[in-house]
């Protein structure tokens, strides 16, 4: 069973952008690769709920809630903070036809 991670789209890039967006303690700055319509930048929204879904998870595979739609994606990339290990920034996979 894979985990599902609710997104929004972000307009927003650029280091000062993303340090605000980072002050939210349940938002996370994420990116999906997808081959047709190149990369979509993302907001994972439940910061607790995606911790969790990747501690516990045995898998690199999640979907992601997009606009009302459930999109199958690959975990590519995790990136945390050294120190306090929070989570800074998140690639994803879009999977095409189940690969």
């Amino acid at each position: 069973m894979s985990v599902l991670i609710n997104t929004i789209v972000r307009e927003a890039t650029g280091r000062p952008r993303m340090k605000s967006l980072r002050r939210n303690p349940e938002s996370i700055p994420a990116i999906l690769h997808n081959v047709a319509q190149g990369s979509i930048l993302l907001v994972i929204t439940e910061y607790r709920v995606f911790e969790k879904g990747l501690r516990d998870s045995q898998d690199d595979f999640y979907q992601i809630a997009l606009a009302g739609k459930n999109y199958p994606v690959r975990l590519k990339e995790v990136q945390r903070h050294p120190i306090s290990r929070k989570i800074l920034h998140v690639d994803f996979v879009a999977c095409i036809d189940g690969s």
